[in-house]
């Protein structure tokens, strides 16, 4: 969190990761990371290409190898699952078309 968050009832505008101990630091990014996840769960709305995107790039952070997997939505654009069905290399991953289409059934 950074001095430039200004929000009115911003109770955090003003922390900085200088002021904290090293144990608050772990708290924050705990409860952060609880956050998130709740932003993870079914039913959230995902309408846009940015929404899909923050939401991909917070369940990817740190992978490593090529992760092929899907997201399922609802005729509103409603999160119901997401599946991470292949891993591969550094660099690439096989998919086989018929473990998607029975994941989608």
């Amino acid at each position: 969190m950074t001095a430039s968050i200004t929000a009115a009832g911003n109770r955090f505008h003003a922390l900085t990761p200088a002021s904290l101990s090293k144990s608050e630091k772990s708290s924050v990014v705990t409860l952060a990371l609880a956050v998130l996840k709740q932003r993870q769960r079914p039913g959230r709305l995902l309408k846009s290409p940015r929404a899909i995107a923050d939401f991909l790039r917070l369940k990817l952070a740190g992978r490593r190898n090529e992760v092929f997997g899907v997201i399922f939505l609802d005729t509103r654009l409603r999160l119901i699952a997401v599946a991470e069905l292949f891993n591969g290399t550094i660099d690439g991953a096989t998919v086989y078309t018929r473990v998607v289409v029975q994941q989608a059934l």
